[in-house]
């Protein structure tokens, strides 16, 4: 291969995905699990300096923190190693496009597409959070998209822990178009610099514009940190989208959303339009589902002969972001190092779960047949994302009347969501 290693450890480069300022990523293939990765290869200049051995104990720093963050939404990390004194990631391949690649090819996104995007994003963007992490560089290239509109937020290469570590390395990292003020600044960064980031990329989704237009990198960042950008007020942005807006953006993080999981909870408000006669469904859509005690007992229990007692704690905080069982016991099986005993535990559960899970109501109660026709009357109105809305409003356990609302309530125009609910009295004969 022309330029590109044939090997990065065990693993088989089997081409190239792309380059940036913190190394080189390529695509491999993992010859011990039969599965495609992704693998990152730190470029040598930044071990270069006088500040070297710093950097290689803040980049194993930066994996071990990495490594931690276990959630749908956010690509996960395999294996952290070395090649020829230089670092490399191995992480989870994502098939798809970046949000970066999305918007060039569309200039910009209906709400009904932006909204469950950015939704998941700040679910990312939130288990990071709690673990004391700030990603610190949240832009459209990393994000990646896959063929069914799921998110997976990805390089937090330069991540730094919220707390200070042993390395002690403040950084100006980011970049300029999508970087909060203070970072502009140089001024310490805490999580809500992640939510301005993620406000300006929201911005973009919506309008198709850079919130800070172009020009060099010294120039975007005077009007970062000056606040210098065009009104929120424009006809692109319907108007309880830019409450949202103008609270994720405001220069003082004091005034911004406390947490990624507070402006989720806005834009899920934000986006149920309000139709006269009918009650809206306002109510937060939670970014993890209520699991029962007893089956989490189980699954600890299974879990316990691959882990030891580290089970108990990989559960509890696993079933605070999963949002169905099934993920739950992806998250799990991801903790166990052992790629055997990660196979093992899954066989070992899943008969488990299938003895003690009731079904859902809306599964019991709607035949398959009746499910495709829900998708694919709604897919008329929001394209590709159907399946996932519908998918969504299942793991609620609403009820078949409830779910048409749900579904509703993600169409935008008046006329087309009254049309949507007509397929209703068809789809239930």
């Amino acid at each position: 291969m022309d330029g590109h290693p044939e090997h990065i450890g065990r693993y088989k480069v089997t081409g190239l995905l792309g380059s940036g300022s913190m190394g080189t990523v390529y695509a491999a293939f993992d010859p011990d699990i039969h599965r495609k990765v992704a693998i990152k290869l730190i470029h040598p200049d930044l071990l270069a300096s006088e500040k070297g051995p710093d950097r290689s104990i803040q980049i194993r720093i930066e994996a071990q923190a990495a490594g931690r963050c276990a959630h749908p939404n956010i690509v996960t990390l395999f294996d952290f190693a070395m090649q020829d004194a230089r670092p490399y990631f191995v992480m989870e391949h994502v098939e798809g496009a970046t949000l970066k690649d999305v918007m060039l090819c569309k200039e910009r996104l209906p709400p009904s597409r932006a909204i469950p995007l950015m939704t998941q994003i700040l679910d990312g963007l939130d288990a990071a959070h709690k673990l004391g992490i700030v990603h610190r560089d949240v832009k459209p290239a990393n994000i990646l998209i896959n063929d069914e509109d799921l998110v997976k937020v990805t390089d937090f290469g330069i991540a730094s822990l919220a707390q200070s570590d042993q390395a002690g390395m403040p950084v100006l990292a980011g970049t300029p178009s999508y970087m909060s003020p203070e970072q502009s600044r140089g001024d310490p960064v805490d999580a809500r610099a992640d939510l301005f980031s993620a406000g300006v990329i929201f911005y973009q989704m919506l309008t198709g514009r850079r919130l800070f237009g172009s020009g060099s990198a010294t120039e975007i960042m005077r009007r970062v940190a000056h606040n210098e950008h065009p009104s929120l007020d424009v006809d692109d942005v319907p108007d309880p989208l830019r409450d949202v807006l103008r609270r994720a953006l405001d220069t003082d993080r004091e005034r911004r959303f406390a947490s990624a999981s507070e402006m989720s909870q806005a834009l899920q408000v934000a986006c149920r339009p309000h139709v006269p006669g009918r009650m809206s469904l306002t109510v937060p859509v939670p970014s993890s589902m209520p699991f029962d005690a007893d089956v989490l007992a189980g699954v600890e229990d299974r879990l316990t002969r691959y882990v030891g007692p580290i089970a108990g704690v990989l559960v509890r905080k696993a079933s605070d972001k999963a949002r169905s069982i099934e993920d739950l016991c992806k998250m799990l099986a991801d903790a166990i190092d052992d790629p055997r005993a990660n196979e093992a535990f899954l066989t070992d559960v899943s008969p488990y779960l299938a003895s003690v899970q009731p079904a859902r109501a809306t599964d019991a109660e709607v035949d398959t047949e009746i499910l495709a026709d829900m998708r694919a009357a709604l897919a008329q109105y929001v394209g590709p994302i159907a399946g996932t809305l519908l998918r969504r409003a299942l793991e609620k356990g609403l009820s078949i009347d409830e779910v048409w609302v749900e579904l509703a309530d993600q169409i935008e125009d008046a006329g087309a969501r009254a049309r949507f609910l007509s397929h209703r009295h068809q789809c239930m004969r």
